[in-house]
């Protein structure tokens, strides 16, 4: 992403100029768009545009119409990667409307009318690119994902300032050096198309921000060129430059410095994503079909199928209904709908977000007497349903009293517990089984304490203090 961005800004700006202007820009978009950087698919589309945006600079720079004829090619291998390829026909479209716009450039409109019809086909040309395609209209419309996941809701001031407070710094650049400056130019309309974009669904912030790159390095490297010798009088063109860098160095640390050090870098965060019940799942399947929380679909898709087929994942409109997405949305809260699901859907068995450590969410399962807990951490519990078909599983693997919306009260208040022994043996089995789980050495710290264990109970108050030191939680030692 860094070298198709940099090469980008360094194309769009007059040759001859300094680094610095490409760096301003190229730091800042990092900085706006970091929220949104990991180990996801999503970084192959921002590959994808800026190599796109690059092969329509070196056109419109060079007027070499045959280099068009290269984007369906690209957009194969980008539509292979990622369902974001089909933002490349608005980008094509943009620059052949402004060519045809312009006398200069009027046969450069036809060859892009041409390489965006054989883009089109290529997109065809893709496994599910043709529903990605059809259903794109209804995926940025449709009020079920914008209700219920973050990156389809709408760019507010809020998140603005507090998530990405250099995008607005980027956007002003842009809106000072660029528009102005460069009347009809293919790149103010992309600029502007992604935008409205970002603002109705903050996923596109990432691509809003590459379109500004190339903008700004030109308006940016236009701005100084033409003060050179007032600034040359005023600082050394060296130090300028490495002034340029520095911020933009700085941009590029700012988003890092504010935040945890533990997540920092690739892989997945140890926090949000179900590892240790996804390795219990693989090592110990329960018979039948499973439903699972619509957040930790995906990380179970990959580290489970296709043996095990998730109810629910991230491909949204690709492979389930808007209508579906909407129920599976509110499952965490809506009882009747979660019986109704697991009813149709013949669903045999659960994994379920529990990161509380007194849920409030899926009760219905959780004090159903037909579903059984057989796995529980900081992240996920997984339930059995009860069936011939699962007895033997349950007899193996299911706990007897403990469950994610009871324990911490049955721990607090063990006399008033009848099977409290039970419960107990329960809980030291859960340390056993989740040894990285704070919420199972808290109750254990419980537990101990209430039966008179004294240097159990300082054990294991010690390991919560330790967990949750690591984790940078505040927690409220037993």
């Amino acid at each position: 992403v860094g070298i198709t961005t940099v090469s980008l800004a360094k194309y769009a700006i007059d040759r001859g100029t300094s680094s610095g202007p490409v760096f301003v820009a190229v730091g800042l978009f990092v900085a706006a768009s970091n929220f949104r950087f990991g180990p996801k698919p999503e970084l192959f589309s921002l590959c994808g545009l800026a190599s796109l945006l690059l092969v329509l600079h070196m056109v419109d720079r060079s007027r070499r119409w045959k280099l068009l004829f290269a984007v369906p090619i690209l957009v194969l291998i980008w539509a292979w990667l990622h369902r974001g390829s089909t933002v490349s026909l608005p980008v094509l479209g943009a620059a052949m409307v402004v060519w045809g716009l312009r006398r200069d450039t009027r046969p450069l409109a036809w060859a892009a009318l041409a390489s965006l019809i054989l883009t089109l086909g290529a997109l065809l040309l893709t496994p599910g690119m043709a529903g990605s395609l059809a259903s794109a209209g209804s995926v940025v419309s449709t009020s079920a994902y914008t209700q219920y996941i973050g990156e389809w809701q709408p760019l507010t001031l809020d998140a603005l300032w507090s998530t990405m407070p250099l995008l607005a710094v980027l956007t002003v650049l842009w809106a000072l050096l660029a528009p102005a400056q460069r009347r009809l130019h293919f790149g103010t309309l992309v600029v502007l198309g992604l935008g409205f974009m970002a603002v109705r669904h903050v996923r596109f912030v990432p691509l809003f921000a590459l379109a500004m790159v190339p903008e700004v390095a030109w308006g940016l490297s236009r701005l100084l060129e033409r003060h050179r010798d007032a600034l040359a009088r005023q600082v050394r063109p060296a130090v300028l430059s490495g002034l340029l860098v520095a911020g933009a160095i700085g941009a590029i640390s700012w988003p890092y410095l504010n935040r945890d050090v533990r997540t920092w870098g690739a892989g997945v965060h140890d926090f949000h994503r179900p590892e240790d019940a996804a390795a219990f799942l693989a090592k110990h399947p329960p018979p039948g079909r499973m439903f699972n929380t619509f957040n930790y679909g995906g990380y179970l898709l990959y580290a489970l199928g296709p043996k095990q087929k998730v109810f629910i994942d991230g491909r949204n409109d690709q492979v389930y209904t808007p209508d579906f997405f909407a129920q599976s949305a509110v499952t965490p809260g809506n009882n009747q709908i979660l019986a109704q699901l697991v009813e149709t859907y013949d669903v045999s068995y659960a994994v379920l977000q529990c990161t509380m450590m007194a849920t409030s969410s899926y009760l219905w399962l959780y004090q159903n007497p037909e579903w059984r807990l057989v796995y529980l951490d900081d992240k996920a519990a997984i339930v059995v349903k009860q069936s011939e078909g699962s007895l033997s599983y349950l007899d193996q693997h299911a706990y007897h009293e403990l469950s994610p919306d009871t324990a911490l009260d049955r721990a607090r208040f063990p006399k008033q517990d009848p099977r409290r022994a039970q419960f107990s043996a329960d809980v030291l089995r859960h340390v056993a089984q989740s040894p990285h789980s704070l919420r199972a050495h808290y109750l254990a710290a419980l537990v101990h304490r209430n039966e008179g264990r004294h240097s159990a109970y300082i054990e294991e108050r010690d390991k919560v203090a330790e967990l949750a030191a690591k984790r940078g939680l505040e927690v409220a030692l037993p």
